[in-house]
């Protein structure tokens, strides 16, 4: 009657001991890969970055692309510039002139400095 009784506290134990592991075993589960985990915040921060990356370069641009036409703008206009884009759009050039535009001198650095 005690064996039994012994065997019954055993059989108790294990299942006690069964469920506790598998609740371990589940929480630290999610806590590593599930939906709110360590690597889905990790996911979601690299993103992040990316993003701010990618918006820091659009601001860039955009604050470019601001400056140039407030430029272009009759009551500040830069000659020099508005020379620029004309030549560059209209493809105005008098006789033997030869016009460079600043991608095609990146261009030509970048390959003078490969020889």
């Amino acid at each position: 009657m005690q064996e039994e009784e012994n065997t019954i506290k055993r059989q108790k134990n294990t299942i006690k001991i069964y469920i506790f592991s598998f609740l371990i075993i589940y929480i630290i589960y999610h806590i590593i890969i599930g939906q709110y985990g360590v690597a889905s915040y990790f996911k979601t921060s690299n993103i992040l970055k990316d993003r701010k990356i990618a918006l820091n370069k659009l601001n860039n641009t955009l604050d470019q692309q601001q400056n140039k036409i407030k430029r272009l703008k009759t009551n500040s206009i830069d000659l020099d510039l508005l020379d620029e884009e004309i030549r560059k759009n209209l493809g105005y050039a008098k006789k033997n002139e030869i016009i460079l535009y600043s991608e095609d001198l990146e261009a030509f650095s970048t390959k003078e400095q490969l020889y």
